[in-house]
């Protein structure tokens, strides 16, 4: 079966989530290191590609008033890039909070935050709102 792909773009990182066969299911997949729009595309196909990947969900930030900022601005021009080449159906969805969501369920005991999961976490928390919400 199909699997779905979820990305939370970043400047600097890329968060990967991808659900289970039934599309009921996210789980983190991988944080890329945002190194240039080619790097990234090709290893998006590779895992478009790997997964069997039909769709893919990606999170556009909006600010608190709904209006389009910079990275909103930024993440339609990856979206863009991305649609060029990745042959899987790609899905808009408002991903408002969830690096803040995805920052507080990664605190451990001490107060500490692993920061190396944060996106791959938020790409998670994207895809099973998703998921959640096709579901339904």
């Amino acid at each position: 079966m199909s699997k779905i792909l979820a990305l939370d773009y970043g400047d600097k990182r890329i968060g990967v989530a991808i659900s289970d066969p039934t599309g009921t299911i996210a789980s983190t997949l991988a944080t890329l290191e945002n190194k240039g729009i080619n790097r990234v595309i090709v290893t998006l196909k590779d895992l478009c590609q790997e997964h069997s990947v039909a769709k893919i969900v990606i999170g556009v930030p909006c600010g608190l008033s709904g209006r389009e900022t910079e990275q909103t601005v930024k993440t339609r021009d990856f979206i863009n890039k991305v649609q060029e080449v990745v042959v899987a159906e790609i899905v808009e969805v408002d991903e408002r909070f969830s690096s803040v969501l995805a920052e507080k369920q990664l605190v451990d005991r001490d107060g500490k935050v692993d920061k190396s999961q944060i996106d791959a976490n938020a790409a998670r928390l994207i895809l099973q709102d998703y998921l959640d919400r096709e579901n339904n």
